[in-house]
């Protein structure tokens, strides 16, 4: 499989990021554009002895120094903001109390988000708990669930391919838990328009899991629709 740190460098660089809309149940909203403004330069046609450019060169400083305690201002501003965010989703680490500092706590939290749909929440506890416990494998494929959930699916692949790691050793307690991590990769893998890489994981989810119906759909959706992709190319 590709589990590689190779793979999910590629992916962080960059390398698989087109999206595409397989998977989807909704039409995905239309893409931005950008419009470039490009603006004369400012000429001083008159000699310099009757120029105003010494004038506004001061003017310009003294905005400039104005500006960079505006910054400051907006950073702390942007920063307040976060907290009130993190408030507003339902999770502040720096409103836990000592006994709610336990990852299965947040874990358990975690869930409680994810399966009312409050992602970023879900994100926010199991983000907290990971830093708590790095080897809890649990926190990592939650949290790759969630970064599913909002679109992330770079994220949702390095969570997803973390948490295959630290699986060990591979037995029947957790070959439920190597399956539904397997069939993530495999979608966010998909959806980043990578389906060598993604076909495979869905593959050995179904193996782990061949009982599972909505695995063994997506495998063949996957397949049908890079099949069509590509055709059509």
């Amino acid at each position: 499989m590709i589990r590689g740190k190779k793979i999910i460098n590629d992916i962080l660089n960059g390398k698989y990021r087109e999206h595409n809309e397989i998977f989807d149940d909704t039409p995905r909203p239309r893409k931005c554009a950008t419009i470039n403004v490009n603006f004369s330069e400012r000429i001083f046609p008159t000699p310099a002895r009757e120029s105003s450019q010494l004038q506004e060169q001061e003017v310009f400083q003294f905005f400039s120094i104005i500006t960079s305690g505006k910054i400051i201002f907006l950073m702390l501003q942007w920063l307040v903001k976060q907290a009130e965010a993190r408030r507003k989703c339902g999770f502040a680490t720096e409103d836990l109390s000592q006994e709610e500092q336990d990852p299965q706590w947040l874990k358990d939290k975690g869930d409680e988000f994810l399966n009312v749909g409050n992602y970023l929440g879900a994100i926010s506890a199991y983000t907290h708990g990971v830093k708590l416990s790095p080897n809890m494998s649990s926190l990592y494929a939650n949290r790759a669930a969630a970064q599913y959930a909002l679109g992330n699916y770079n994220r949702c692949a390095e969570d997803s391919s973390k948490a295959l790691e630290l699986m060990v050793p591979k037995c029947e307690g957790n070959r439920d838990s190597r399956a539904r991590c397997h069939a993530r990769l495999g979608a966010a893998l998909c959806k980043l328009s990578a389906p060598q890489h993604g076909i495979p994981e869905f593959e050995e989810a179904l193996k782990l899991a061949p009982e599972n119906d909505t695995i063994r759909r997506d495998l063949e959706e996957a397949k049908h629709y890079f099949h069509l992709h590509n055709s059509n190319q």
